[in-house]
């Protein structure tokens, strides 16, 4: 039985948030994920849901991963406590 997972992916590629969530699958996740491409739309998920994991791509055309860490860790956020920046499809070995 795979584990659930609420993953919020800051991602402006449909094709690697895809290929995100794939891997989680193969992992052994059964994720429930939302894609953002922007701070405010971050910052509404953020609002709207609790997430157990944020992937974020280290660089959006007008966000950055540092960015979307700044969103979540103020004091009165229940957002995890980490980031995990993600490689892009473009520059990773992850098979197409």
């Amino acid at each position: 039985m795979k584990k659930p997972l609420r993953a919020l992916i800051v991602e402006d590629s449909e094709f690697d948030a895809q290929m995100l969530v794939s891997l989680l699958r193969k992992s052994g996740y059964d994720p429930a994920f939302d894609r953002v491409e922007t701070a405010e739309a971050l910052k509404a998920a953020l609002a709207a849901k609790t997430w157990d994991i944020v992937l974020a791509d280290y660089n959006l055309p007008h966000f950055n991963a540092l960015a979307a860490w700044d969103s979540f860790r103020k004091p009165a956020s229940t957002s995890p406590s980490s980031l995990c920046p993600a490689a892009s499809a473009k520059t990773s070995r992850w098979p197409r």
